[in-house]
């Protein structure tokens, strides 16, 4: 068997509905990821979001939703279901898929 692995680094992000930009991801106070905009002033993830909102004060926050997140993973595996039979999700922002 040979299996494609599937990476969605900023499925926390894409799953957000009405995103505007910048902005950023966050959980118990500290940024998990950030979009492009909020990454060119200094966003990162990890920082307290103090910090990012010091660093963009325009910052769009957005605390992490994983049933949201889960949501949005199985949309993309029924997406990639028409490319193969055989799949599995591996959370919380990868898809397996055997190709071969």
């Amino acid at each position: 068997m040979l299996w494609l692995a599937l990476h969605f680094p900023l499925l926390a992000l894409e799953a957000l509905p009405l995103r505007q930009s910048p902005s950023a991801v966050v959980s118990r106070g500290r940024v998990l990821l950030c979009d492009q905009a909020a990454a060119e002033t200094g966003v990162s993830a990890g920082q307290k979001l103090s910090t990012a909102l010091g660093l963009q004060a325009g910052l769009a926050v957005f605390e992490r939703d994983a049933l949201r997140e889960h949501r949005a993973l199985e949309s993309l595996a029924c997406w990639a279901g028409q490319f193969t039979p055989t799949l599995s999700l591996a959370p919380p922002a990868g898809l397996l898929l055997e190709i071969g």
